[in-house]
Formats: structure tokens, sequence, C-alpha cells
């Protein structure tokens, strides 16, 4: 069983006793908890919280497909400035790759094929910290679009696709969380994109 506790404490010391058969505790800031952190009775800086996965692995189509993402942001990261990729399939570079990803409230869906931007579409609506949110993007030749949380599709019609052999989750999240993800090797049609994220 996994059980989490959120609190607010109140300024000076505090005092956390556990008891019973209780494995791997660990006490974090923030309302979105994190996978474990082995410390060794110390505190450390952890490593980023992502999963990649080998195209080989799966079916990995080069023609078309939908990247989908269910998340929580957490202490700001909503409206962070900052790119922050929730996931994303490419080659190992920033040259070739399509991702959802989250920057000053907005949720997005971006191409990049021989290091030129092909599309770069945002959802409609503001993201909130805190509040679970949905967001599918779909991708084939000059068919691109973005849907967050069953809104109105964002879409673009002229661009490329890059030669991608990898998926990759959670590739930039330094407050918040994924709970769903997916990736589909079809593009799905715009009307779908909406009822998966409504």
């Amino acid at each position: 069983d996994r059980v989490q506790l959120v609190f607010t404490p109140s300024a000076g010391s505090l005092t956390l006793t556990v008891s019973g058969d209780v494995r791997m505790e660990q006490c974090e800031a923030g309302s979105w908890r994190s996978s474990y952190i082995p410390t060794a009775g110390a505190t450390v800086t952890r490593a980023a919280d992502t999963c990649t996965l080998a195209g080989t692995l799966f079916n990995l189509p080069q023609s078309a497909g939908t990247l989908y993402v269910r998340n929580s942001w957490d202490g700001g990261t909503a409206t962070d400035a900052s790119n922050r990729t929730m996931i994303q399939v490419d080659d190992g570079t920033n040259t070739e790759r399509h991702l959802i990803y989250n920057a000053s409230g907005l949720s997005s869906g971006r191409t990049t094929d021989v290091n030129t931007l092909q599309a770069l579409v945002s959802a409609s609506g503001a993201v909130v910290d805190g509040v679970l949110s949905r967001t599918a993007y779909g991708f084939a030749p000059d068919d691109f679009a973005v849907v967050r949380d069953g809104g109105t599709p964002v879409a673009d019609t002229l661009g490329t696709l890059p030669t991608t052999n990898r998926l990759v989750i959670g590739h930039q999240l330094p407050n918040g969380g994924i709970s769903e993800f997916a990736f589909f090797g079809s593009r799905i049609a715009t009307a779908t994109l909406q009822a998966l994220t409504a």
C-alpha cells in the first residue's frame, strides 16, 4: 500500500513519529508526491524522475501519432515561463521530436524536424496549479492539433514529421506529476482528442 499525508506545518519545529510496519517513508515539500528517493540518512538532490522507453519495445510509427498526458502542476510551476516537458517522442536529441509541454500557464504541442520547428500549437485555457489536466496532441504530415480538458482544438496545417526512436515520460517536471499517459500509433481524429481529454 502507498499512503500519503498532506499537511501544512506552522512556524517552528516539526516532529514526525513513524510507527508500525512502514518502509521507504519520506517527507517532501509540495502537494504532489514523487517516487521514493533513497537518502541513506542524509539530504540528497534527486535525479530527474524520468522514464525512457526504446521504440523497439513497442510500435513507434513514423508517419503519424498522438500523445496524451494527464498531469498536475504544483508550487507555481503552472505559470513558470520555462518549458516543462511532460511527454515526448524523440531520437535522443532536441532536433527530432514531438512533445507536450507547459510554459507560462499554457499546454502546447510541438514538433521539430531536422532542427526546424514544424508545428507549435497551444491549447486554449490556462493551466492551474493543483488541478489535474488532460492534454492530447495529434500529428501527421500537415495535420497537427492540440486539445486540453475537452476544450476548443487548436490546429496547424503545415509541417513535416521527424524520425524518432524512443518515448520519454516526465522529462522536465520540477513540481507536479503524471497520473496517466498514452502514445497512439495514429493521428486520432480531432473530435476524439476532445473526448479523450474531457
